[in-house]
């Protein structure tokens, strides 16, 4: 039987569980936000149910709670953040709020930010710009996840994008998609559910074609469109980590959180 819960306590959860972890008060408010968000978006693998891999993820030392933030370069139209090997939430929304207010004055902006583990749902940051009454597009690379058949590891991230365009006196329209069939989390979410997935969206180790989620969550997605999918996904792996000097491709540790 489903438990239900008010968004508030959820947020009012994520953001104490997130302070006993070690992040500071304000950082555990917005991510803790952005994964209720996410729930009441209807995308529940981008949702609270990721709570439990950071907790992993901090106690194995591979996210850095407190983190030291920093403006690595900063010009009329552009910003670069370093995240400090933290949680995207706090370093991107950072990176919107400089985007928006440089676009407000010069009428276009870009920012990055390199060295962050996830980012949560993509669409939250065109949201932002949205409510401005702005175009956005975003873009991030992640651990490898994606392959084509007969692959036997993947090779290159989920790499989402999102656009937002603003509309008015009516709902904006919203794009975020992952270059996968289906975003990894929800292969987690199937999983935790005990439910198989449809055929197409993964494979197994042995690069085979599976309907079985833990096989998948070992395994690899398949990319949208084959072949043009798994390109776009390299597109965005070049320009979020070769460009901003991040992380990329085979030198991002797979996980649930990067």
């Amino acid at each position: 039987m489903p438990i239900y819960f008010h968004p508030t306590e959820l947020e009012r959860f994520g953001k104490e569980l997130l302070i006993k972890l070690g992040f500071p008060t304000k950082h555990s408010e917005i991510i803790s936000k952005s994964l209720v968000l996410a729930n009441l978006r209807g995308v529940d693998s981008h949702g609270v149910v990721r709570l439990s891999y950071y907790s992993d993820g901090v106690e194995k030392g591979l996210i850095n709670p407190n983190p030291k933030i920093r403006i690595v370069k900063e010009d009329r139209f552009f910003t670069l953040i370093d995240g400090d090997n933290t949680l995207g939430y706090v370093p991107a929304t950072m990176a919107t709020e400089k985007a928006i207010s440089k676009a407000k004055e010069y009428g276009i902006s870009i920012s990055g930010v390199r060295n962050l583990k996830h980012s949560g749902m993509l669409a939250k940051y065109v949201m932002q710009a949205v409510e401005e009454k702005m175009f956005a597009l975003a873009i991030a690379n992640a651990s490898p996840n994606i392959a084509l058949p007969g692959f036997k590891r993947p090779v290159v991230g989920t790499n989402p994008l999102a656009i937002g365009f603003p509309v008015d006196g009516s709902t904006p329209i919203i794009l975020d998609m992952a270059m996968s069939v289906v975003a990894r989390g929800k292969l987690l979410v199937a999983s935790k559910k005990g439910l198989p997935i449809p055929k197409g969206w993964a494979l197994n180790e042995n690069g085979e074609e599976t309907t079985d989620p833990n096989e998948a969550i070992k395994g690899m997605l398949l990319p949208i469109g084959g072949y043009k999918g798994f390109g776009l996904a390299v597109a965005i792996d070049i320009l979020c980590g070769i460009v901003l000097g991040g992380g990329y491709g085979l030198k991002i540790q797979r996980s649930w959180f990067s």
